[in-house]
Formats: C-alpha cells, sequence, structure tokens
C-alpha cells in the first residue's frame, strides 16, 4: 500500500491538513478508506479528534457518510470523542446518522455507554427528532431501545403529524414513539407501586422472626 509506504518515511506529516481543514486521516474516514484509517491510526502520530473547517472530524465524517467499518476503528482508540459536536449545526455523530437513516451506524453508537442520545443541535433537534422527521421507521425503532432516551424530545414531531392517516409514515413513526412512551410510564408506574407498599404490607412479607426455646 502506498499509504503504508510513505507512513515509514520520517519527513511526511499526517497533520497537514488541505484547503478544507482536513487532515489525511479525516480525508481517509470521510471516504470510507478502512485500511487507510488504521494505517494512519497505527502510525501514532494522527490526532483523531482534529476537525475541518465544518468543526467535523473523522468519526464525525464517517458517522456522515455511513462508514461503519472506519468508525469502529476510530472508536477502538480511547482518544475518540464519540460525542463531539460540528461547528455549523452543533450536531454529534448520533445525530447525523439517525438524520441520514443509517441503522448500522446508529446502532454502533449507540451501544457505547459515552453517547449521549439527547443531546439537541442549535435548531434544538435531537436524534430522535432528527430521524423521525426524516421518516426513518428504523432508526426510530432503534433509538426509543435505548432506556436513557428521552421521548419527550419527539413531542412536537408527533402533535404535528396527529392528523394524518394511520398508514401513513409518518403517523406509524409518531405512533412508536407514544407507544413506548407509555410502556415507559406505565413501567416506572409499575416499580413505584411495587417499592411503596405500606408498612403492614412489608411486615407481612417479612420472615417470621427466629423464636429462642428456653429449657
Amino acid at each position: 500500500m502506498v499509504v503504508r509506504l510513505l507512513l515509514e518515511r520520517n519527513d511526511v506529516n499526517t497533520g497537514i491538513a488541505d484547503d478544507r481543514g482536513r487532515t489525511p486521516l479525516c480525508v481517509a474516514a470521510e471516504n470510507g478508506h478502512d485500511g487507510v484509517v488504521r494505517a494512519l491510526v497505527e502510525k501514532g502520530n494522527a490526532n483523531l479528534n482534529t476537525a475541518d473547517l465544518w468543526g467535523r472530524t473523522p468519526l464525525s465524517l464517517a458517522a456522515l457518510n455511513g462508514h461503519a467499518g472506519v468508525m469502529r476503528i476510530l472508536l477502538e482508540q480511547n482518544e475518540t470523542k464519540a460525542d463531539i459536536i460540528d461547528a455549523i449545526y452543533g450536531r454529534t455523530p448520533l445525530s447525523f446518522a439517525a438524520q441520514n437513516g443509517l441503522e448500522g451506524v446508529v446502532r454502533i453508537l449507540l451501544g457505547r455507554a459515552d453517547v449521549n442520545p439527547n443531546i439537541a443541535d442549535k435548531g434544538g433537534q435531537t436524534p430522535l427528532a432528527l430521524a423521525a422527521e426524516e421518516g426513518h421507521e428504523e432508526v426510530v425503532r432503534i433509538l426509543i431501545e435505548r432506556k436513557d432516551l428521552d421521548l419527550s424530545t419527539a413531542d412536537s414531531f408527533c402533535q404535528e403529524v396527529a392528523s394524518y392517516p394511520a398508514e401513513n409514515p409518518y403517523a406509524r413513526i409518531a405512533k412508536l414513539v407514544r407507544d413506548r412512551a407509555e410502556f415507559t410510564r406505565g413501567h416506572a408506574a409499575s416499580l413505584e407501586h411495587t417499592d411503596s407498599g405500606s408498612p403492614e404490607q412489608s411486615k407481612q412479607s417479612e420472615p417470621p422472626s427466629k423464636k429462642i426455646r428456653r429449657f
């Protein structure tokens, strides 16, 4: 590979950016070149979070374009910031992936504990709201399975399509969100009811104390 030959040289600077502010790692990530990305990462001197003129890092560019393989390589590195926000829209890699309906990328990001699914962009749109408004039903299904997802961020969307016929794709998405919200509320209420049993009930559920027999 030509890239590996170049990386063996001491006079090759992997941090030089083009007129868009993109380093070789950014360009490779944007175009889905897994092998090049791995070679640059293994070289060890590439800044994984360097942003271009639009504030997009290699991870953001990979997520935006649906390059799951590149993302896995980047996320293997502890230095990679999974929730980094771009400068133009204020969107995270998850937001980009959700808006573009990239199911595989969304799954990868949601599988990480350091990814917050509720970060809103400059327009106040979360990944859930973006996916819903773009009609990406499967992405919405994936998102609502995340327990810490704030379903209320799609309230405006649900109200907007409330009059749509049931068979409309957007109406189906709204129903998904409402059903999940109802299930979550019901589950929470059930847990609260279980935890708040009366003292009398608690006493009855306790095992009888062992009495000491005296002879």
